[in-house]
């Protein structure tokens, strides 16, 4: 299970149409006579629930967030000539293992190569790729892919992320956080090297935006906040949960960030929360914001012309 920040209180609800009658379809944005906010949903029962109420002069931000892909990391690593006699060790240091701690780490290498008379980059290449199988292969799972480019002294090593097991509630699928290490070698010079080879990033990490995966997590994360706060805590005696994200698509988010009086603070102490909606978007080759977009321009008609542009303002739609 991925771990989210709840800002004090944060409740989520998932908005799978624009209108409609099936479960997940957003019904209203309305405004009290109280100039206060809340906005009613069809829940996974198919009933119309209300978000919290929420003063509109208490809220502090509104946005709509776009779906955005997750990428798997991918670097290219080009060797200097290597130096007959000297034994060359190509390192891969995980971070964050099994934890969220930075201090957990995890050194794998991908292999050594004693360089010969006559080798050129291609010797390197083809040693590390040879070693990386076997030395990988004692994973439970696969973490990285290693691929040779070109032939000779133009060779270079990419290495690539492989996607990580994902479940809802229990494996996060959260990308791979490592860097590249070489060991030490000496020159022909007679210095030490350790910057033997040059790692070029062709794709940069990244958890993604409203995937399905982030939002099935968020939803089963957040859903602690409202009804389902022991979640599987005496397993298997354990109430089931019916979840409003479809794995199959992904979703925009709509945050509005508001304050609330905590009856029981002392002075003018006033509880930070947030209001999340996460709005089916299409499906990863074919993305449409029209449900949040819809939303937005709902809950704009709603607020006018109490909440007005820049304080905070309108909300932008996609």
């Amino acid at each position: 299970m991925a771990v989210f920040s709840t800002n004090s209180v944060r409740q989520l609800f998932v908005v799978n149409a624009a209108s409609g009658s099936t479960a997940g379809a957003f019904a209203t944005a309305v405004k009290t006579v109280d100039d206060e906010l809340y906005l009613t949903v069809r829940n996974a029962e198919n009933s119309v629930v209300s978000t919290p109420i929420i003063p509109i002069s208490a809220i502090k931000s509104a946005k709509l967030i776009g779906y955005a892909a997750k990428t798997l990391r991918k670097d290219t690593i080009t060797f200097d000539a290597p130096v007959a006699g000297q034994t060359y060790t190509l390192r891969i240091v995980f971070r964050n293992w099994g934890s969220g701690s930075s201090e957990n780490q995890y050194f794998k290498n991908v292999g050594s190569y004693k360089a010969k008379t006559g080798d050129d980059q291609e010797d390197l290449v083809n040693a590390f790729i040879a070693s990386a199988a076997i030395n990988f292969a004692r994973e439970p799972i696969q973490l990285l892919k290693f691929t040779k480019n070109g032939t000779g002294a133009s060779a270079t090593l990419s290495i690539e992320e492989v996607a990580q097991p994902f479940v809802r509630g229990k494996q996060q699928g959260r990308p791979l956080n490592y860097y590249i290490q070489y060991v030490h070698i000496t020159d022909a010079s007679g210095a030490d090297d350790t910057e033997w080879g040059t790692a070029v990033s062709n794709a940069k990490g990244y958890a993604g935006q409203g995937t399905a995966q982030l939002a099935s997590d968020q939803e089963y994360f957040y859903l602690g906040e409202r009804g389902d706060k022991y979640r599987q805590v005496g397993y298997p005696y354990t109430f089931d949960t019916t979840y409003m994200v479809d794995p199959s698509k992904v979703y925009d988010t709509i945050d509005i960030a508001y304050t609330s009086k905590n009856p029981g603070a002392v002075g003018a102490d006033n509880d930070q929360r947030v209001l999340t909606l996460l709005c089916a978007a299409g499906t990863p080759g074919s993305v449409s914001h029209a449900i949040g977009n819809a939303v937005v321009a709902a809950v704009n008609v709603a607020v006018k012309p109490t909440w007005t542009t820049g304080n905070p303002g309108l909300i932008n739609e996609l």
